[in-house]
């Protein structure tokens, strides 16, 4: 499946939604990062920032195959209303129920991929388990 190309604001949002414990990094209980791809992060100090690796996956250096539920249902609340949304703290999200092409322009097979009950639409929840089960991956390609 092809990657989410996202912008660096929706980048930074992702981050965020994984930092669980908000110090700032993506620590090893958020996320299992390779020492291979803490190499493209960064400082390569071993410490993946959010703000590094929000970076790094807007470069195309590292992505994202999958995330927890809890983070995968903070992203979809984010991209639910991505336009009240943006450069607020995970704390500060709301959302509705859908996914619209305004909140988040994807091309039409990864929208079909996502859109499991076939409806033409994709839910939050539907965006959230795409996420869970690596049907969509995050960052660009390169």
């Amino acid at each position: 499946m092809g990657n989410l190309a996202l912008g660096n604001n929706d980048y930074m949002a992702v981050t965020r939604a994984m930092d669980g414990n908000r110090n700032n990094r993506i620590d090893q209980s958020e996320a299992n990062v390779t020492w291979a791809a803490h190499r493209n992060i960064g400082n390569s100090n071993g410490v993946a920032g959010t703000r590094e690796t929000a970076d790094a996956l807007a470069r195309g250096d590292v992505y994202i195959t999958s995330l927890p539920a809890e983070t995968a249902e903070k992203v979809a609340l984010y991209f639910s209303d991505r336009a009240s949304n943006e450069n607020k703290m995970p704390k500060d999200w709301t959302g509705d129920s859908w996914i619209s092409k305004e909140d988040l322009a994807m091309p039409d097979h990864v929208r079909s991929a996502i859109d499991t009950n076939y409806d033409n639409r994709v839910s939050r929840s539907e965006f959230a388990a795409a996420l869970t089960t690596g049907r969509v991956s995050i960052g660009r390609g390169r």
